[in-house]
C-alpha cells in the first residue's frame, strides 16, 4: 500500500477509537437537562447562554417564539456579543449542537478531558452562538458543524475543529492524534468523514428536546 493509503486507513482507525470513546460517554436524553453548574460556559456581559431567551434584553410575552427570539438578538447585536464574548477571557469557544446526543456525548468527553478548562461551551442555538456564526460569517441557523471559536472574528469547522479540540486536551495520545491527524490527513479526506457522521448524526444517534447549558 501507498504512504497515503496507509495514513488514511490510519486516520479512519484512531477516528474510530475516539467516536467509540465519545459512544461510551452518550448521554440519554432524559438526562439532558438545562444548567450545569461544572460546564465552563461561554457568557456575554449582555444574555444568558442557558437554554432561555435573553430577556433582559428582548421583550418576551407568551405568543413569542424563544428560538425567534435568540435569531432577532443575534442579527441585531452578533458584533458587540462577539466582541464581549473575549474581552477579558480570551479562552476558545466550542460551539455544539445542543440537542445532538452525539454532540452532547462529545461535550461531555471535552470536558473530562480539559481539566485546566483550556475551552468554553455554547449551543449553536443560544443567541451568543447564532451571533458567533454571523461574525464568522455563517448564517445564524447553521448547525451542520461543530465549530471551535478563537477570537471575535475567527474559528476552525467540521474536522479542523475537532482535531484541534482534540490538541487542547489532558492526554498525549488525544494531543498527538490531533496534530498528526492535522498535518498527516487531508482536509478533504477529513471532511468527508466528518460529513457522512454529521449528516446522519440525528438518525444514528437520536436527539434530545433539551439543551444540555
Amino acid at each position: 500500500m501507498t504512504p497515503s493509503t496507509n495514513l488514511l486507513i490510519a486516520f479512519l482507525f484512531f477516528q474510530f477509537v475516539l467516536c467509540d470513546s465519545l459512544l461510551s460517554k452518550v448521554i440519554k436524553p432524559t438526562s439532558l437537562k438545562k444548567g450545569t453548574p461544572s460546564v465552563a460556559i461561554a457568557t456575554s456581559a449582555s444574555i444568558s447562554l442557558r437554554c432561555s431567551p435573553p430577556s433582559q434584553d428582548i421583550e418576551v410575552n407568551e405568543h413569542d417564539d424563544v428560538d425567534a427570539c435568540r435569531m432577532l438578538y443575534a442579527r441585531e447585536h452578533f458584533q458587540e456579543v462577539s466582541l464581549s464574548l473575549f474581552t477579558h477571557d480570551e479562552r476558545p469557544i466550542i460551539l455544539f449542537d445542543g440537542l445532538c446526543n452525539l454532540c452532547n456525548a462529545g461535550v461531555n468527553f471535552a470536558l473530562d478531558n480539559d481539566s485546566a478548562g483550556h475551552f468554553r461551551f455554547a449551543s449553536l442555538q443560544s443567541a451568543v452562538g447564532r451571533s458567533l456564526l454571523l461574525s464568522l460569517g455563517k448564517e445564524p441557523n447553521d448547525i451542520s458543524s461543530i465549530v471551535l471559536v478563537t477570537s471575535a472574528d475567527s474559528g476552525y469547522f467540521k474536522s479542523d475543529a475537532v482535531l484541534r479540540i482534540s490538541r487542547g486536551l489532558d492526554s498525549p495520545i488525544y494531543r498527538a492524534f490531533g496534530a498528526l491527524s492535522l498535518a498527516l490527513t487531508p482536509r478533504l479526506v477529513r471532511n468527508a468523514v466528518y460529513g457522512l457522521v454529521s449528516k446522519n448524526r440525528y438518525r444514528m444517534f437520536g436527539s434530545s428536546d433539551s439543551c444540555r447549558l
